[in-house]
């Protein structure tokens, strides 16, 4: 999955913070970008679902029918 990362993307980014690092955002943004890639039609990925599982963490990502929490 990290192989299909957008160079350009995260290279013109204008999601960096004060430290000059990219975002967390923008990474989650990436990963979704690629998971939905892969996963095509065979899978949904559902972001920020912590709530939704009564979770007091965070759950950046689920995948259905395999219930994977990210």
């Amino acid at each position: 999955m990290c192989n299909k990362l957008s160079v350009n993307i995260l290279r013109e980014t204008l999601g960096f913070g004060s430290e000059g690092r990219i975002l967390e955002q923008t990474w989650q943004k990436e990963f979704y970008r690629i998971g939905t890639q892969v996963l095509r039609r065979n899978h949904f990925l559902s972001p920020e679902v912590g709530s939704v599982f009564g979770c007091e963490g965070k759950i950046d990502f689920y995948v259905d029918k395999l219930d994977w929490a990210i």
